[in-house]
């Protein structure tokens, strides 16, 4: 007696499923990599502010903690760039595939864009001091965007 399983197989052999579920991975990937990107250059800045008053002598308990806090602040932060990305990241993925874009930089770019404007959105304008926070979030979600590329198997 054979079973067959449930999962419709597509032409490769591979379940059905397995491209979304291999692309929702990323997401959350490239989510957590956005989220720790933005909780280590506020560590950075922490730390360099703390030593500039210290006479540059680094504290290994502080750095130690830094790391710490860092942890357990990506993993707050990463809920909001969940929260904040679904529905934006699908539609930009299905932008740059109608558009047959190079996934890999215009995953970059995009996700650059998506967090530079979610930044603006969420309340800090360029012109009233919001330009490092949108550097800031513009970078990280580069670093998401290149995260999101790679961990789907870099598509074309």
């Amino acid at each position: 007696m054979t079973t067959q399983a449930l999962v419709p197989v597509n032409a490769t052999g591979r379940g059905a499923a397995d491209p979304v579920l291999r692309a929702f991975g990323a997401w959350l990937l490239a989510c957590l990599a956005a989220a720790t990107t933005i909780v280590l250059v506020f560590l950075v800045y922490a730390l360099t502010v703390d030593a500039m008053d210290n006479g540059f002598a680094f504290d290994p308990g502080a750095i130690a903690a830094g790391f710490m806090i860092t942890a357990i602040g990506a993993a707050f932060v990463v809920f909001y760039v969940i929260m904040l990305t679904a529905l934006p990241w699908l539609g930009l993925v299905c932008l740059a595939k109608l558009t047959r874009l190079h996934r890999g930089f215009a995953d970059m770019v995009l996700g650059a864009l998506m967090g530079g404007t979610l930044i603006q959105l969420l309340g800090a304008p360029l012109g009233n001091g919001g330009e490092p926070l949108t550097l800031l979030f513009a970078a990280a979600g580069a670093v998401g965007g290149l995260t999101y590329w790679n961990a789907a198997g870099r598509p074309k």
